[in-house]
């Protein structure tokens, strides 16, 4: 504020027309626009290097030899092919025909079908894809950037949290393989922005934004919306229940109506935004297309999650640069959901963070909310390396749970059974771990820059992920 305030007095004494061209240049790249366009910018180079070599799979015509980008070329493709046609992209004739199929609970991506949609159309569905598999990694990294600026005190500090949240092997793994979890995740940096501005401004425009981000996550992945719920409630629930403060009790506070108002705008538009993919879902359901074996689904509760101490270990990526000296303290595996770690670099500069901002408002609720998702990703069963522990044991369809366990419990929820990875839970999680690690990062480059630079080094190296198989998909198919 200073600063500008000092610019201004310097445009004043000095005509425009005699200012130096390296004055206008110093002037425009301080402009707070051009700073975010050159944040974004080095985020999407970053997002480039890390997800290598899938940008080349643009030229090339390949995809990953997967089953999941061959439905994921199809959704582009369906959802352009519908809107061209104006007809319903949740239901479909080319799946189980003559019958039909409902999409309702399909990683059909609607939103992000529209949006790329003159992608699709100029240059085909897979390249759509590769596209948005390519550049998702620094996307979410400029989302956290953003909701990280309004709690950390440095840009360098910023700067760090989303760099460790969107080029985590977690998220480029699913960048890579499941493009409907990673563009989710997206919502979830954007829905912690949107909450805390609401808290800070609860007038009825603010809580339209949030409402329009939840929305727009329904219409991109229903299981990451529920990590946005959780994010939205955790922020909102202590200011939604907090008594309000007249103004002579100290600084004043929104009263009780003015937060039901902002509370109920939010969800009202969550509802219409939301509207077609919800009908969607309710009709798959009345069709019996949702339901699944119980067994089966009990099952994932207990395989499906994370183990310790691998998920603060560093990140299996390290072994694809040649370092397989350090498979002592990686992550073991196994890798079949994503990459269940927030990686040692991150979660060492998290605990440096928590110690080092201890004092700071919201630090320990960042801290706690990290725990309770750290918790809840290991899943019905507590695995520690090799060895499975199930206290209190309860039998569900002859799958072994424990009674301790919170996610066990959370899949009781009403609507939550079908909630069936708790690693997921790990993407969640990255959100209070970033932010606490760029404080951390902002901490260390304020007192020691040569650590900070060992740290971004460190950190480099077991970011992104890079991929295996590929195919290479025909024109006509293309």
């Amino acid at each position: 504020m200073t600063t500008e305030t000092s610019g201004e007095a310097d445009r004043l004494q000095v005509p425009s027309k005699a200012a130096p061209p390296t004055d206008t240049g110093r002037a425009a790249a301080g402009h707070p626009v051009v700073r975010h366009l050159i944040v974004l910018a080095g985020y999407l180079a970053a997002s480039i290097a890390v997800t290598w070599p899938r940008i080349t799979y643009l030229f090339g015509g390949k995809l990953p030899a997967t089953r999941d980008a061959g439905v994921y070329v199809w959704d582009f493709w369906w959802i352009a092919h519908q809107v061209e046609h104006l007809g319903n992209p949740w239901y479909t004739r080319a799946i189980a025909a003559p019958a039909g199929a409902q999409l309702g609970y399909h990683a059909l991506m609607p939103l992000e079908g529209l949006l790329m949609m003159p992608v699709t159309v100029v240059f085909g569905p897979s390249a759509s894809y590769n596209l948005l598999s390519v550049l998702m990694p620094g996307l979410l990294c400029y989302a956290m950037y953003r909701a990280a600026r309004l709690w950390l005190p440095t840009q360098a500090g910023a700067i760090a949290a989303g760099a460790f949240f969107g080029l985590s092997s977690d998220m480029a793994w699913h960048a890579w393989y499941q493009l409907n979890l990673a563009a989710g995740a997206l919502f979830l940096p954007i829905a912690l922005e949107a909450s805390v501005r609401l808290r800070r401004n609860p007038r009825p425009w603010q809580a339209v934004i949030l409402g329009v981000v939840i929305g727009a996550c329904l219409l991109t992945d229903q299981e990451s919306a529920v990590l946005v719920v959780i994010l939205v409630a955790v922020v909102l629930l202590p200011w939604l229940l907090r008594r309000p403060r007249p103004a002579g009790e100290g600084e004043p506070t929104a009263s009780w109506r003015v937060k039901l108002v902002a509370a109920g705008t939010a969800t009202v538009t969550t509802l219409v935004v939301a509207a077609p993919q919800l009908a969607a879902m309710v009709a798959q359901t009345r069709s019996g297309g949702a339901s699944f074996p119980a067994a089966v689904v009990d099952q994932y509760y207990t395989t499906s999650g994370s183990n310790l101490p691998g998920m603060f270990a560093l990140s299996p990526r390290v072994f694809g640069l040649g370092l397989h000296f350090l498979r002592w303290v990686s992550y073991p595996g196994p890798i079949g959901d994503g990459v269940p770690t927030f990686g040692l670099i991150l979660s060492l500069a998290a605990l440096l963070g928590l110690v080092v901002s201890w004092r700071r408002r919201g630090t320990r609720l960042l801290g706690l909310f990290w725990l309770a998702c750290a918790v809840l990703a290991l899943g019905s069963t507590i695995r520690l390396g090799n060895h499975v522990f199930v206290p209190l044991t309860e039998t569900w369809n002859h799958v072994r749970v424990s009674a301790i366990m919170p996610f066990t419990w959370f899949v009781q929820i009403p609507g939550m059974a079908g909630f069936r990875e708790a690693t997921r839970f790990v993407m969640l999680g990255l959100v209070p771990a970033s932010l606490l690690a760029g404080a951390g990062f902002g901490w260390l480059a304020r007192r020691s820059r040569p650590l900070a630079a060992v740290v971004l080094v460190a950190g480099v190296l077991e970011a992104g992920w890079a991929g295996d198989a590929a195919v290479t998909v025909p024109r006509s198919r293309a």
